[in-house]
């Protein structure tokens, strides 16, 4: 009997399929993972463009306060509650926003400082804003100095 030879096989084993898909499947998880790193860092960023809004927010209200205000007058070391509105003193330090599907808390803390203590024409304000994400603890800090007109 006589054995017939194709020479134009074509088509693909069994085997080059499983082959191919293995390597298709180690592909998409790298680019699955990637895509997740993005997410995060895009996240992270959002929450940190959000903490330096609110800390320019702070400033801009204490920068607006008069020089002889109690809020300014109150120099410690320390960082405080920033309570910018005297109204709701003990409310406003802490500030939610939602973002995509879940909330975070913004803390703000303020410090005040007199830059030349016998004259007290100058201070140093402080503003902290920090808040977690993901088990992690991130702040923003800005700094100015007002000045007595």
């Amino acid at each position: 009997m006589e054995q017939i030879v194709l020479k134009d096989k074509k088509g693909l084993t069994l085997i080059e399929v499983m082959v191919a898909l293995v390597v298709l499947l180690i592909v998409f998880l790298g680019m699955m993972q990637a895509i997740a790193i993005g997410v995060n860092l895009n996240v992270k960023n959002t929450l940190r463009d959000e903490g330096v809004k609110i800390a320019n927010e702070r400033m801009n209200a204490l920068k607006n306060t008069s020089f002889s205000d109690a809020i300014l007058n109150d120099t410690a070391t320390v960082y405080v509650a920033d309570d910018v509105d005297p109204d709701t003193v003990g409310v406003q330090s802490t500030v939610t926003r939602s973002f995509r599907n879940f909330d975070v808390v913004f803390t703000a803390n303020r410090r005040v400082e007199d830059i030349n203590p016998p004259s007290a024409t100058n201070k140093r304000v402080n503003i902290r804003i920090s808040w977690a994400w993901k088990a992690e603890s991130y702040t923003h800090e800005i700094e100015r100095v007002i000045v007595q007109e």
